[in-house]
C-alpha cells in the first residue's frame, strides 16, 4: 500500500502563506469560532468528556479506512479503541509537544477533531514542522466547512507555536481526503511504499 505525505512549505501555498504571517490569530487562540451551514461549531481543546466520542470517531474513521485499503487494517475491537483512547489522551497530556483540537456543536458533541505534534526535523531547511497525526471530521459532517475550520486552527496553533511548515500522511486510494489537503494548499512531497511477505 502507498501512501503520499503531503507538505505545506511553499510560501506560495495556503498553508506557507499563512504561516508566513499572512493570516491574524484569532483571540483567544485557544478557541475559533465559525458560523457554517446554520450550525455553530467551535473549535476548542478537548476535555475528558469529549474523549469517549473521539474514540468513537476514531473507530469510525478506522472503519472507512478499513472498507477503502481492502483489509490494510485490523478489524475495529475494544483492543483497537482502547488503543485510540491511549493514544487521545497521550496527545491531550502533553501540551508542550502535542496539539489536540475538536469541533464541537452547541450540544457540546464532538464533530471532528485533529491531533498533531510539534517536531524538529534539523535534516530540514524548515525544520520547525507541525505534523498532523489524526485528522478526523464524522462521516454524516463532512463537506460542510468543518474540515477546513479544524485546519485553519491547527494552522494557527503552529504558527504560534513557531512552526515553519506541516507535514501529514494519506493513503493513495483516500481521494476524498487527499483532494481536500491539495485544495488546502497541501502539495505532494514524498511515497512511502509496503510490500506484503
Amino acid at each position: 500500500m502507498w501512501q503520499s505525505w503531503l507538505n505545506a512549505r511553499d510560501s506560495k501555498s495556503r498553508i506557507g502563506a499563512t504561516l508566513s504571517g499572512v493570516r491574524t490569530p484569532p483571540s483567544p487562540p485557544e478557541i475559533y469560532n465559525s458560523r457554517m451551514f446554520c450550525m455553530d461549531v467551535k473549535i476548542i481543546r478537548p476535555l475528558d468528556k469529549h474523549i469517549e466520542q473521539m474514540v468513537k470517531l476514531a473507530d469510525e474513521a478506522r472503519q472507512h479506512h478499513i472498507d477503502l485499503l481492502n483489509g490494510y487494517f485490523k478489524p475495529v475491537t475494544s483492543i483497537s479503541s482502547g488503543f485510540e483512547r491511549k493514544i487521545i489522551q497521550n496527545h491531550m497530556n502533553d501540551t508542550e509537544t502535542q496539539i489536540v483540537l475538536v469541533a464541537v456543536d452547541n450540544e457540546d458533541k464532538v464533530l471532528g477533531f485533529i491531533l498533531g505534534e510539534k517536531l524538529h526535523k534539523p535534516w530540514l531547511l524548515k525544520s520547525h514542522v507541525g505534523h498532523v497525526s489524526n485528522f478526523i471530521v464524522s462521516n454524516n459532517m463532512r463537506m460542510q466547512g468543518i474540515g477546513t475550520k479544524l485546519m485553519d486552527a491547527f494552522v494557527e496553533e503552529c504558527k504560534t507555536s513557531g512552526m515553519q511548515a506541516i507535514d501529514l500522511g494519506v493513503y493513495n486510494k483516500n481521494a476524498g481526503s487527499y483532494s481536500f489537503y491539495i485544495k488546502y494548499g497541501f502539495e505532494s512531497m514524498k511515497q512511502e511504499m509496503n510490500m506484503d511477505l
